[in-house]
């Protein structure tokens, strides 16, 4: 069963009793201050990872849009617009300069704050699953709701060790929208190496007694079924042949694609057999002592 959103704030609370901006956690994860860890680049890329980035994401954007042009119409392919020519570094940093904005005093607690709760969420989503010492699993019904739950910690936990409802000026002050903790660390992941937070996150669940269990991520096909609002009265033989033909055409397409996802799955679960574990299953073994459930991945179960 799910967990609410007092169950998990509760949760949080017994892993963090001081909340993500307690001193104290600040000081285990950066001994040296913010802004000379490794992990700051996480939130201060250089200039040039983030033209890195700009040519990684417009690799993948070319790629699926290779993708849609190949399945458009023939017609349609010949007035789509050509691409943009890709900017030198230079170029990209007219284009896209970097804002100077100074370090503030309350970033220096902030940005080490979301960034363990952007860690944070990808223990506890992202297909994985987190086992508490009553065998319950620590999940919600939505990503977004975890996601919500954790901007929810991150702003009331700055005003008291338990939660509670804080000062209502404290508490807009350190409010993130929720949105910016949705896809986890998704966008700065490759900045630097988050071993050292992971850590942080799998002592205190042992220290509760809970258990992490890794979940390869893939993607699922979601294919709603068209509703059937056709009466008895109004029912016509060719009509219904012909809805008849199209469901199975549909059905044929979504096996398809399932298959083809399917395959895309056990591929990738091959390819991440032969490399280095990622940084929460190599958190989760340094301090569990081994691997987590589901690590390594099967490469004969797509699931």
């Amino acid at each position: 069963m799910d967990f609410d959103e007092y169950e998990m704030l509760t949760f949080f609370t017994r892993l963090f009793p001081g909340g993500l901006r307690q001193p104290a956690l600040l000081a285990e994860l950066f001994p040296d201050g913010w802004e000379r860890s490794p992990l700051f680049a996480c939130m201060h890329p250089s200039a040039e990872r983030r033209y890195e980035e700009h040519c990684e994401l417009r690799q993948t954007m070319k790629a699926l849009d290779a993708d849609h042009r190949a399945r458009a119409p023939a017609e349609h392919r010949a007035s789509e617009p050509p691409d943009d020519p890709e900017l030198s570094f230079n170029e990209y940093l007219t284009q896209y300069p970097e804002e100077a904005t100074p370090l503030t005093a309350e970033a220096v607690v902030s940005e080490p704050a979301e960034l363990l709760g952007l860690c944070l969420w990808d223990v506890l989503g992202d297909n994985h699953q987190v086992i508490t010492e009553d065998g319950e699993c620590a999940a919600m019904e939505t990503l977004e709701e975890l996601a919500g739950v954790i901007a929810e910690f991150h702003a009331r936990a700055a005003d008291a060790p338990e939660w509670r409802a804080p000062d209502e000026d404290l508490w807009e002050r350190h409010y993130v929208d929720p949105m910016w903790f949705e896809t986890g660390t998704l966008w700065v992941a490759g900045r630097a190496d988050l071993v050292p937070v992971y850590r942080v996150i799998f002592r205190r669940l042992r220290a509760v007694g809970a258990d992490w269990e890794y979940g390869f991520p893939r993607l699922h096909l979601y294919e709603p079924s068209p509703a059937d609002d056709a009466s008895f009265s109004s029912y016509d033989p060719s009509t219904a042949l012909q809805q008849e033909t199209e469901r199975k055409a549909r059905e044929a397409e979504t096996r398809r694609r399932r298959r083809r996802l399917d395959r895309v799955a056990l591929t990738a679960k091959r390819v991440a057999r032969g490399r280095q574990p990622p940084a929460m299953v190599l958190a989760y073994q340094e301090v569990y002592g081994r691997f987590p459930i589901g690590w390594p991945p099967d490469p004969y179960d797509p699931e």
